[in-house]
């Protein structure tokens, strides 16, 4: 679910916020590696300490557990708040640990693409400069192949021949009665 920005405001401390925010994607792209290692780091222990909290919260409400201030706590839902976003950050930043990596590899792939296409033209521009016309397939010449113009089966042999069979069986079958 969504949490809006005001409830991840009230939820998270100042820190907290901007890891968060780190971990959001316009911040993520323009991060470093060694950046991204860090965020990463920072994020999962404070991911660990925000579960920590809650779960120790969660055992003093239901009265499990010796309370550690005063009183018990009677409440637990913002620590649960703030290590859902926490964990979520966590597995959103978790993802983009490989984006300079993928964005180096995306540019790479986008030059031998480009190079590719570019080879396809020339090929392409090559082989219409040998086709003469449409008519121009003469025996003194030389045979060239007619590519074949039918369309490709959509159904393997296999099951055309195990449907055949089938329906040879059903035909057999209706012939006996």
């Amino acid at each position: 679910m969504a949490v809006s920005r005001k409830r991840q405001e009230r939820a998270l401390d100042e820190g907290e916020w901007r890891l968060v925010q780190r971990a959001a994607h316009p911040a993520v792209r323009e991060a470093s590696d060694r950046d991204l290692l860090d965020l990463a780091r920072l994020l999962r222990e404070r991911r660990d300490r925000a579960r920590d909290q809650k779960r120790r919260r969660q055992r003093e409400h239901l009265g499990k557990a010796d309370p550690r201030g005063a009183a018990p706590s009677t409440r637990h839902d913002g620590t649960s708040v703030k290590h859902g976003l926490l964990a979520a950050a966590a597995a959103r930043q978790r993802g983009d640990r490989t984006a300079p990596a993928h964005a180096r590899a995306h540019r790479k792939r986008g030059a031998h693409v480009a190079a590719a296409r570019r080879a396809l033209a020339l090929k392409l521009a090559a082989d219409s400069r040998d086709d003469e016309s449409f008519n121009s397939r003469h025996a003194r010449e030389g045979m060239r192949a007619i590519p074949n113009r039918r369309a490709e089966a959509l159904i393997n042999p296999m099951e055309r021949g195990r449907l055949r069979k089938q329906q040879a069986v059903a035909q057999a079958i209706r012939d006996a009665r």
